[in-house]
């Protein structure tokens, strides 16, 4: 697209297909992204495949909650929101059983305006891919990998990827 010069004069040049990214890695790659950013960015951010993936509002980390906004603001909610969306969720504690219970919670406190201000999009209470980290130590060395794991709703689970690496 429009930023292709900017990856053409790099030292060395490098492609850029305009594609879903297949590993974290390829962060890097991103104009203004530094070694710190990246660093702490890490812990917080996959690679998956877009189709059919939710965010689960149950699981995700909290630094992530914060990272949730209101439709047409592209910035994160402000910290009573987000406060308060740490708070409903600990006090679930059987999980939140729907998305329009967890935005319904957020609209009667207070916290938003009206449901549908919220971007509930990608949003989700069940979790589909996992991660499995995995070490096997043959004589001195030691190996690591990881394996992407999706699970269907019914039940059945096939490795999507592996990688020694970051997903």
């Amino acid at each position: 697209g429009a930023e292709r010069s900017y990856y053409d004069n790099l030292d060395p040049p490098v492609y850029i297909p305009n594609a879903e990214f297949n590993s974290v890695s390829e962060l890097v790659l991103v104009k203004g992204m530094t070694p710190e950013l990246y660093k702490n960015l890490l812990p917080y951010v996959v690679a998956l495949p877009a189709e059919g993936f939710e965010m689960n509002i149950n699981t995700v980390p909290n630094n992530v909650l914060r990272s949730f906004n209101l439709k047409k603001e592209f910035y994160p909610l402000d910290e009573p929101t987000w406060q308060a969306i740490v708070a409903a969720r600990a006090e679930a504690t059987e999980g939140i059983p729907t998305v329009d219970d967890f935005v319904g919670a957020l609209t009667s406190q207070g916290f938003i305006p009206e449901a549908n201000l919220f971007d509930a999009q990608g949003l989700g209470t069940v979790s589909y891919y996992f991660i499995y980290t995995g070490e096997a130590k043959i004589g001195e060395q030691v190996r690591r990998s990881k394996s992407l794991l999706f699970r269907s709703s019914n039940g059945q689970a096939k490795v999507v990827r592996r990688t020694d690496g970051n997903f």
